[in-house]
This record gives structure tokens, sequence and C-alpha cells, in this order.
């Protein structure tokens, strides 16, 4: 687990997180085969279900481990409403969670086998810093560093433009940090596929390095509280 953790921290550039609340939306029959998204399925639509995807990260071409990022405008019992998001990492029996509230600015993490609440802003940044790197459209930034739009391609059922390229600084004064390995140096090639906003797969110098493997849409509430159990998603 550290030694994935500290690879997604390199590439990448950190509560009381039990509040009751209601079970949410349940997933959608097909599961972790997208469920109940469709194509045309909005980013709101998304946020107040809630959403959670699931990459299978590999390091040199070899499995490393997988990560889960998880998204909702999660409801207390008061009816007030959370901006809740988790990210776990897993590597055999090791597990690390990120949780941040942003609405009640509270935070925290599960690290080397314990709970432990943290500094919401360290938590969030830390949270924030690998929702960039893995999740985000990078499209607009990496287009003034070698990168096109070069086809289509559906993955888990769902149109992605994919974009590809060779990075190259050129006559920028700073380099750019993005998509792990992709913009580590000069010279090496890589191959992006979004869908609404979301990365779903990046590929570096040939070969896969991160690949969304399940995207369920309809999260519960409890995926925020201190638990290790990931079964909304499969």
């Amino acid at each position: 687990m550290k030694k994935l953790f500290i690879a997604l921290m390199c590439a990448a550039g950190v509560v009381s997180c039990s509040f009751g609340g209601g079970n949410g939306t349940e997933n959608g029959e097909e599961g972790g085969n997208a469920g109940s998204i469709k194509a045309d399925t909005t980013m709101d639509q998304l946020d107040e279900a809630g959403y959670s995807m699931k990459f299978t990260y590999f390091g040199d071409g070899s499995h490393t481990g997988t990560f889960v990022f998880t998204h909702k405008y999660y409801k207390k019992e008061d009816g007030t409403r959370l901006n809740a998001y988790r990210w776990d990492t897993i590597e055999n029996d090791d597990h690390t969670v990120y949780i941040y509230f942003r609405n009640s600015e509270s935070a925290c993490t599960y690290y080397d086998e314990e709970w432990e609440d943290t500094d919401y802003y360290r938590t969030q940044q830390t949270l924030n810093n690998l929702n960039g790197d893995w999740i985000a459209d990078s499209h607009e930034l990496l287009s003034s560093y070698g990168f096109s739009k070069t086809g289509t391609e559906k993955i888990l059922g769902l149109p992605c433009d994919v974009w590809s390229g060779t990075y190259e600084k050129g006559d920028h004064a700073w380099g750019v940090s993005t998509y792990g390995q992709m913009t580590a140096k000069d010279g090496n090639t890589g191959e992006f596929a979004v869908w609404n906003g979301l990365t779903l797969r990046t590929k570096v110098n040939g070969k896969v390095q991160s690949e969304c493997t399940a995207f369920v849409m309809g999260v519960p509430d409890s995926a925020f509280d201190k638990t290790l159990d990931i079964t909304w998603i499969k």
C-alpha cells in the first residue's frame, strides 16, 4: 500500500466522519458496468445521486494496486447538505483513506490501520491533488504541451474523447504535473480518454497506466463514515 500511495503522491505533485444520514440511492443493477449511468448523464445528476469510480493502477507495466474516488452531495439527518469526497488506495491488505466534507470543513484519514481526525485543509489539498492528477479532464492544459484529440472510444459503455501526443515543455516557462508519468519528462508519449470531464484511462509510452474498471451512480451516505467497506462499488 505504501508503495502505491507514495507513487500516486509523487505523480500528483491530504471529522468526525460519521454523520448518520440516510442510505442514499442504491447502485444500478449492472453495478460496475456503469449501472444507471447513460451517455447523456450530467455531472449534476452524478453529484446528486453520488458516484464512485474504481481504477486499476499500473506501475512500470505491472499491476500495482487500486484506487477509488467517491463523491456525493451528502444529506445529514437535519437536512443539511454536505459536499463529501473520499479517496481510497488499496494494495493487497493495505488500505489508505482520505475523506473530507467541504461545507463543514472536517476531515479524517485511515492510515497504518488507524482512523484519525486530520487537518481539513491539508486533507482537502491531498485529495484535490490526487483527483486533479488522475480523474479531472486535463485536455485543455495538455493541448498546449503537444496533445490533441485523436478519436473516440467507449469505455464501460461510455463514449470518451481520446487525446494523445508527446509531452514537450517547449517554450513554456513551467512544465505541468498531471496523469502521472505522462508529464514526468519531455518525450513521453501519452493517451487519455475522458467522458463528461472525467478521465477513464491513461496510457504512457504505449502501456496502460490507469484504467477505470467500475463506475457506479448511486452511492449510500454511509460511504462517508469511518469504514473500510467499499462494497458500494465492485
